[in-house]
């Protein structure tokens, strides 16, 4: 999973296996290690039923981005790219990580979803 953070924008990008764990576990996490240790951790799980907002949350385990089921398993199960919106002054955007159009060495392109024609 990758994140991107601009401002108050966050951007979570989700590879194929990614949200197959979604679905499946209702929650992936990600870790990024510092060379003094330190953690920054953040993770998209999926909220109660009936929710109809993103909501954004930072805290001492790092940050947590919470999608309502409903809107989740529509995402999951669909050709729907993105799921968007605000949590107070925090936008949030959740996305399918598409193939780049340069390959990189640290991504496998059969993970990604495929660029819309």
């Amino acid at each position: 999973m990758k994140l991107r953070i601009r401002g108050s924008a966050i951007r979570l990008r989700l590879t194929k296996p990614e949200v197959d764990a979604l679905r499946s576990n209702g929650s992936v996490e990600e870790a990024t290690l510092f060379p003094d240790g330190a953690m920054l951790r953040y993770a998209l799980v999926i909220g109660p039923k009936g929710g109809s907002a993103l909501t954004a949350a930072f805290g001492k385990d790092g940050i947590l981005i919470t999608v309502p089921e409903d809107r989740a398993a529509a995402w999951c199960d669909s050709d729907e790219v993105g799921i968007a919106g605000e949590d107070g002054p925090t936008k949030i955007l959740v996305e399918k990580d598409w193939a780049c159009v340069q390959p990189r060495s640290d991504e496998e392109p059969s993970e990604m979803f495929d660029r819309p024609r």
